[in-house]
């Protein structure tokens, strides 16, 4: 709730109008490597672009079907396979891409398989960066410190920690957003507000109501 996947959707609409191409993935409730698959081909489907063009010049890729609605999964009897042959795709398709990998965390079961196609893409298709996000622990710890026997070892990811606005920054943010949508700005309604929320930007969007 400190604002990763507003900072990264805000960040993929400037990289598309630079002609990067951005595929967000959801990982949250995703378990294996069925939900690993389904929820990247979901992530291309939802870049029309992207996907024609896949569609277009993609042979057969096992346990995937190319039809008029995008990328459905059939029978999977290799998905991790089915998996980096559809990144490779992607890597083909496109001068350059951000595969953005939220809640990374949740593949924690299937961490050995992933590093292993992570280190063959990485290797491969020098056009496709990746973004993970998720907690501190486990498999996102595993991601940006890789131990000598890890298939990423050698390779030093950028690190961006975010953390709960101090009270002058939440202030600021409310109250540049009351303005963008042309509302009144209350000073004492911001200070309460500010007091409640502690700083956590996602907070907002979890309240089923808001008055300020």
């Amino acid at each position: 709730m400190v604002g990763k996947t507003s900072l990264i959707k805000a960040t993929n609409a400037k990289l598309e109008r630079m002609g990067i191409k951005t595929i967000y993935i959801n990982l949250w409730s995703i378990k294996g490597t069925h939900g690993l698959l389904s929820a990247l081909a979901e992530g291309v489907n939802n870049h029309k672009t992207l996907m024609q063009k896949i569609k277009a010049s993609t042979g057969n890729i096992n346990g995937l079907t190319f039809g008029p609605n995008g990328i459905s999964l059939s029978i999977v009897k290799k998905p991790m396979t089915a998996t980096r042959d559809l990144l490779a795709a992607i890597g083909r398709q496109t001068d350059e891409c951000i595969i953005e990998l939220a809640e990374v965390q949740e593949l924690s079961a299937v961490s050995g398989q992933l590093l292993k196609i992570l280190a063959n893409i990485f290797n491969t298709y020098r056009n496709l960066t990746f973004v993970f996000t998720g907690s501190m622990f486990g498999l996102t710890r595993t991601l940006l410190e890789p131990e000598s026997t890890s298939p990423l070892y050698g390779r030093s990811p950028a690190k961006m920690i975010l953390q709960p606005f101090d009270p002058e920054t939440a202030s600021g943010f409310l109250s540049k957003g009351l303005r963008d949508c042309n509302e009144p700005v209350d000073k004492q309604k911001i200070s309460e507000t500010t007091a409640i929320l502690d700083g956590i930007p996602g907070w907002p969007h979890s309240m089923e109501t808001m008055s300020l």
